[in-house]
């Protein structure tokens, strides 16, 4: 298992003591979700779906690099590696 960094957007740090990052240890991108499902489910119903995708408005950089427009999500993961979720604002 991998000591990741997860970043977590202002507006959510309330599901984490008010933190701005914590640690989880993980293998791989694709677990990501289950390891914070487990930890902290109030923080995951606002990042992933029930099926474990990441929400239309939510963005997660696996240190700095969208994952989004990866071509496949069963990256291991290395001790400090980071993750950020990055939660999408609009307004008018």
């Amino acid at each position: 298992m991998a000591q990741v960094t997860l970043e977590v957007p202002r507006m959510l740090r309330d599901c984490i003591d008010g933190r701005p990052a914590v640690e989880i240890e993980t293998e791989r991108l694709d677990t990501v979700a289950d390891a914070i499902r487990r930890r902290w489910p109030v923080l995951a119903t606002h990042v992933f779906t029930e099926a474990g995708d990441l929400r239309p408005h939510v963005l997660l950089l696996h240190n700095d690099r969208m994952t989004r427009w990866m071509p496949r999500l069963d990256v291991p993961l290395a001790d400090g590696d980071r993750l950020a979720i990055v939660q999408a604002v609009s307004g008018g």
